[in-house]
């Protein structure tokens, strides 16, 4: 059932870093055509403010806890990732929980990672590599098809998305609901699991 949530939970005896994952089946096909790069946009500015924690402050409760948050938005999922001691494990979690049910992807937060995009766009045109592998992907990939375009959206659907579509994007699409949790660490158990519902 697409509704329920998996976890799988790892006792890793000696690894005293937590790693956590979840993996959300948002697949890019959500995003609108006129402005993909939307879910990438909103796993960058997830962590730069909560309800509970607007702007800096959820950066220095992760800064406070030790814990490390970064994502990625791939055409099959969007994973949220950190890594925290396992003593700090149960009020990462929190943290983790709210970036994933309350983030408010502020505006300045948004536009300062729309520009690194753009910049990134910009790098990779200029890196050998990076182009050959847009190549092959509109090669390999049906004319048309999601999979044939660059997961992070190209610079004019980059440019053109607003903090009001990555709100609007986290509103229909981010839930906990149908995600898999992935946690690996030192004598791991259920009684961590404190994450919202």
């Amino acid at each position: 059932d697409v509704y329920k949530r998996q976890v799988w939970l790892f006792d890793l005896p000696g690894q005293h870093v937590a790693a956590i994952d979840l993996v959300q089946p948002i697949e890019l096909d959500t995003e609108p055509l006129e402005c993909e790069g939307l879910a990438l946009m909103a796993i960058r500015t997830s962590d730069e403010g909560t309800a509970q924690h607007p702007g800096v402050t959820m950066a220095e409760a992760l800064e406070g806890c030790g814990a490390a948050y970064s994502g990625d938005a791939r055409h099959g999922a969007t994973v949220a990732t950190m890594d925290v001691p396992i003593t700090r494990l149960d009020q990462a979690l929190r943290l983790f929980g709210e970036i994933i049910t309350s983030s408010t992807h502020e505006d300045e937060a948004v536009e300062r990672h729309r520009m690194l995009r753009l910049a990134e766009i910009d790098q990779a045109r200029a890196n050998g590599s990076s182009t050959a592998n847009e190549a092959l992907r509109r090669v390999r990939w049906a004319e048309g098809s999601r999979a044939s375009r660059p997961a992070g959206g190209s610079a004019l659907t980059v440019a053109a998305i607003t903090p009001q579509q990555v709100r609007l994007f986290d509103t229909e699409q981010w839930s906990p609901l149908g995600s898999t949790l992935v946690l690996g660490g030192d004598s791991v158990s259920y009684t961590h699991l404190t994450l919202p519902t």
